[in-house]
């Protein structure tokens, strides 16, 4: 027991003297349903609680986790490669966190999935939920986040400035996060950066390994490094919804078209208002289409010289109702590929003719790929897309608040 205690003591010293660790948030759920977590590593676990100082030493390699009511349940799983009965060993544990962490340094498969690094469920007492999070190196996590948010096929040049630009996004995370004292510091979503655990493209480590520690920054602080697959030629200077001051390099005043030959520069996409009156009536507008009744005509009412719509004026059957352009993009999921758009209708057919395929903000990937082929390096790539800012090697004193 001695010896777990010292690693104990030594695990939790190299944590909190490693700040190139990132926490990823992969689910949370709101109580009062359970969390099911079934883990696995092949020699085995070890287990931290908050209010045991002793670390627990769990030698078999499936462990089950149940949290309900504030309350957590581990116990061992049967092996799937043997048939042998394995007794129950039922931990309770009534604590706010349990981390657990493979004995030895492999992979640990969280449902079904494999991750590097550890694992950590947290009770959330004021916001009654559970938490869980994957805590890694930000190498690691950059490795990771790469095949998601890129394409493995795309050459070293275009890997080096995903890798440069997911890096910075996440290392400002940590330290907004830091700042407002969050227990995770970045999510496993589109909103954040989608992040799917280890993969077998090992020829994307080059792409680490010669950006590794780089970010990018303005005025000596951490970009806002957001991304996205094609920003459609709009400008983004022109948008009226964006707070600019913070992120002075997200204000690029002249237009890209170098995404101009991907096939979602351009879009259209259309529907019947009868299909769009039932997708609002499944969505959290429900009650307004019902006072509104069947849609009969829609018409953007707000918009900006960027082109982003704001909001949509939709005339109903009985009455009107305004909704932000955001609503109606969610209701029809994949068939907006953006806010930039222009509407037509034709009786009962609406037609949006749009550009862009997400926000419009900072770096066009389309773009930036097809900068590439023009011969434009890495550097000279992220300087026009965040004009004004630097790259700079991550430090200790970049992260503080």
């Amino acid at each position: 027991m001695i010896f777990f205690y010292f690693l104990f003591f030594i695990t939790s010293c190299t944590a909190a003297a490693n700040p190139l660790s990132i926490r990823v948030l992969l689910e949370k759920i709101p109580a009062p349903k359970a969390m099911h977590i079934t883990l696995y590593a092949p020699d085995g676990f070890i287990i931290y609680t908050h209010t045991q100082k002793k670390p627990i030493r769990e030698p078999h390699p499936f462990l089950g986790i149940e949290c309900q009511n504030g309350i957590f349940l581990l116990h061992t799983k049967p092996s799937l490669s043997s048939k042998k009965k394995i007794t129950k060993n039922n931990l309770v544990c009534r604590t706010k966190t349990v981390t657990i962490k493979p004995f030895s340094k492999t992979p640990l498969t969280i449902n079904n999935k494999q991750y590097q690094g550890d694992c950590t469920i947290h009770i959330d007492d004021a916001y009654k939920a559970y938490y869980l999070i994957n805590t890694l190196a930000l190498e690691e996590y950059v490795y990771s986040v790469l095949i998601c948010e890129s394409y493995a096929h795309w050459p070293l040049e275009m890997q080096k400035i995903q890798a440069i630009a997911t890096r910075t996004f996440a290392a400002h995370c940590m330290q907004e996060a830091k700042k407002n004292k969050k227990i995770y510091d970045i999510k496993n979503s589109i909103f954040h950066q989608r992040y799917d655990g280890t993969h077998q493209y090992s020829h994307l480590r080059e792409a680490i390994e010669q950006t590794k520690n780089i970010i990018i920054t303005h005025k000596n602080n951490i970009a806002l490094t957001m991304f996205d697959a094609c920003c459609g030629g709009i400008i983004p200077s022109k948008l009226s919804t964006i707070d600019f001051t913070k992120a002075p390099y997200l204000k690029r005043s002249y237009r890209c078209t170098f995404c101009k030959n991907f096939s979602l520069y351009r879009w259209d996409y259309s529907c019947s208002l009868k299909d769009l009156t039932l997708a609002l009536s499944n969505s959290p507008h429900k009650s307004k289409i019902l006072a509104c009744g069947p849609l009969q005509n829609i018409r953007i009412s707000d918009y900006d010289s960027a082109g982003s719509v704001h909001t949509l004026e939709c005339k109903g059957k009985k009455k009107s109702m305004t909704l932000p352009s955001h609503s109606i993009k969610n209701c029809l999921q994949k068939g907006l590929k953006s806010k930039f758009f222009t509407i037509e209708q034709t009786k009962d057919i609406v037609t949006f003719k749009g550009k862009a395929f997400g926000h419009g903000l900072g770096l066009c990937q389309h773009g930036a790929r097809a900068m590439i082929n023009k011969k434009y390096d890495y550097k000279k790539i992220l300087a026009f897309y965040f004009p004004g800012t630097k790259l700079s090697p991550l430090t200790t004193q970049l992260l503080k608040v």
